[in-house]
């Protein structure tokens, strides 16, 4: 089950479109486990993405460094330097490191770590969340079919 809401916060361009700058997710997935996902197009402070996963065991995050650009409220002895200008500046390592092995993957080197059905399972879950943003509504996963994802549904529909 995905449920997603949104709104414009600041730029206006999007709503022109039927899109949104600022968004919420929360997923369950079918073992039940709850997942909490925000986002927004712009931070201030510089290109911000970050994760973090709080389990009834542990928590870590991914993508925290002295360049989040975040401003902490109740530390003293936390210190941030600048955010980074670009998602270009941001990734730059990823993006080479991405590429190498796409082409160690096509050169038949390596195996992909990603098959096809993921592609397709992440685009069932897009869509859910995007029908679920239209329609105001939490969307279970088995409404999107397989050959509906990407293809004629949700998105092109809030586009036209």
């Amino acid at each position: 089950m995905v449920y997603a809401d949104g709104d414009v916060r600041g730029f206006e361009m999007f709503a022109r479109y039927d899109d949104v700058d600022t968004v919420v997710a929360v997923l369950r997935l079918r073992s039940g486990v709850l997942g909490v996902l925000s986002g927004g197009r712009h931070n201030p402070r510089g290109y911000d993405i970050r994760m973090e996963l709080v389990g009834s065991r542990d928590a870590v995050a991914v993508g925290l460094s002295d360049r989040t650009p975040i401003r902490p409220l109740d530390s003293d002895g936390l210190t941030m330097r600048d955010g980074w200008d670009s998602f270009l500046d941001r990734f730059e390592q990823a993006y080479r490191d991405e590429l190498r092995h796409f082409v160690r993957v096509a050169a038949g080197h390596e195996a992909s770590g990603c098959t096809a059905r993921d592609g397709l399972e992440a685009m069932r879950i897009a869509e859910a969340a995007a029908r679920s943003l239209a329609e105001r509504r939490p969307v279970a996963l088995d409404e999107i079919s397989a050959e509906g994802a990407g293809g004629g549904g949700t998105i092109e529909a809030r586009a036209r």
